[in-house]
């Protein structure tokens, strides 16, 4: 759950896991905030050039929140991780949407398997599976790198039998929890945003909707049925613009405010990129005799990443939209630019639901 594309999480580690183990081994760890670390449901292609603007919203205030969570986190990687091919992710028989990996402590604290203020596992707070917990049968392993796992029972948790996103899997006579956290949909060219709705259920499946800022802070969240389906009814029914008509409305916005062609699409990269002044470099010796160098920008520039940064997140919210089964829908809004991003897929927004929504996120 940082931002990079999910690729085919078959065959791949838990990020969560590689991350705490990189961070024991070196001692040093690049921040990554908790909502763009998990995500990758919110995969965006064709748009790099923007999220390598944002730093992946790298701000004081969601990097505070997120060392805090991966401190709590690095208490029990041990106990994730005892065998690296314990973190590989599965495919049911019936559910291709969905990928499952070894439950994180988060999560067990999410489902209530540890006692309230636990900060990490140990022997006696540790849920043991026993057989009455064993729901409905949910499926069988298709896809897995760990080919012990392939045809292995999965079942539902008897204590959320209705949750699609936390369940047992048998294996060699033992029982270990496994968790989703989204569903993977591929929505096409002309697709309306309704069919990513639908696919969850929503809006009769959604349970909350959590508001973020730009920086990944929580805001407030929303319960009330009929505001959360307001919200996704004026959501619904938007086209999915495509990567290029997204990258136009952001160079257009560009050139309304700034009134020059500093960003631009390159054809060939099928991307944006950005048009600076070139640096003066310097260099010097310092008291330990090593050179350093320095670039140094005019006096009153601004760098077009910086500007574009500030220019195309005025405003915006991030959106954590959960079902009652458990599982997350991740919606990026961006009113100055008068779409969203969710599954791999920009929805345009007319200026009505704009000023609508915006009465309700608070922008």
């Amino acid at each position: 759950m940082k931002t990079d594309k999910l690729q085919d999480a078959i065959g791949l580690v838990k990020e969560e896991y590689l991350r705490e183990t990189e961070l024991s081994a070196s001692g040093t760890q690049k921040t990554w905030i908790t909502w763009a670390a998990i995500a990758a449901g919110i995969v965006i292609t064709g748009v790099g050039a923007f999220f390598a603007v944002t730093g992946i919203r790298n701000n004081q205030a969601a990097q505070t929140a997120a060392d805090e969570s991966r401190a709590t986190e690095k208490a029990v990687v041990e106990e994730a991780i005892t065998e690296e091919e314990a973190a590989f992710g599965f495919t049911l028989s019936d559910q291709q949407e969905m990928t499952y990996f070894p439950i994180s402590f988060a999560e067990r604290v999410r489902f209530n398997l540890v006692p309230e203020g636990a900060v990490g596992l140990s022997e006696e707070n540790t849920y043991q599976i026993q057989a009455q917990d064993l729901g409905e049968v949910m499926g069988t392993v298709t896809d897995c790198a760990d080919a012990s796992l392939i045809g292995r029972t999965v079942y539902h948790f008897a204590s959320y039998p209705d949750s699609r996103a936390i369940c047992i899997l048998e294996h060699d006579g033992a029982y270990d929890f496994y968790c989703a956290e989204y569903l993977a949909i591929s929505v096409k060219e002309d697709d309306l945003s309704d069919a990513v709705f639908a696919s969850y259920g929503f809006p009769g499946n959604c349970a909350l909707i959590e508001v973020q800022d730009k920086g990944g802070m929580k805001l407030f969240t929303i319960t009330d049925e009929a505001v959360i389906k307001e919200i996704i009814t004026m959501m619904s029914g938007c086209g999915n613009i495509g990567d290029q008509e997204a990258s136009a409305r952001r160079i257009q916005l560009w050139k309304d405010t700034y009134g020059n062609d500093d960003v631009y699409y390159d054809e060939e990269q099928k991307m944006i990129l950005f048009r600076s002044i070139t640096p003066e470099e310097s260099s010097y010796t310092d008291a330990n005799g090593v050179t350093v160098t320095e670039y140094h920008y005019p006096e009153g520039y601004q760098d077009p990443y910086d500007l574009a940064h500030q220019l195309w997140s005025e405003g915006e919210r991030y959106l954590v939209m959960e079902a009652k089964d458990g599982l997350n829908l991740y919606v990026d809004y961006f009113p100055a630019l008068g779409l969203f991003y969710s599954q791999n897929a920009s929805f345009g927004l007319s200026e009505e639901q704009i000023e609508s929504l915006n009465g309700i996120f608070g922008n």
